[in-house]
């Protein structure tokens, strides 16, 4: 298949005697498209400014995810910034077996 592969990265815990753990745990979401954002102000029609800080990300039907979670994305870790939307429930397809995507934003968090 084809497209980009997002990891969604696990919540780290805490054990009870207060020592953090990295979470191991990892979700694989794989023929993903994904995008910069638009500018929010374009001067010219083909005028693009490089910044990747922020990207949108079109993923398969019935993928499940959250606002706030870390996703990593071409060895780059990002944070969700907008809960998933899923089209399917407003949209009746032509085709019966054709399932409509689900898009949310992914942000680079910087120290």
């Amino acid at each position: 298949m084809y497209g980009e592969t997002i990891t969604v990265i696990g919540e780290d815990y805490e054990t009870p005697d207060g020592r953090v753990v990295e979470s191991t745990r990892k979700q694989y979401i794989n023929n993903c498209v994904v995008h910069p954002v638009g500018q929010s102000e374009t001067e010219d029609a083909d005028v693009w400014d490089g910044d990747t800080r922020e990207l949108r990300v079109m993923a398969p039907a019935g993928t499940a995810i959250e606002n706030g979670q870390r996703v990593e994305f071409r060895g780059v870790e990002y944070v969700t910034k907008y809960t998933s939307f899923d089209y399917a429930p407003i949209r009746r397809p032509v085709i019966a077996r054709h399932r409509v995507g689900v898009v949310f934003n992914i942000v680079r968090e910087e120290a």
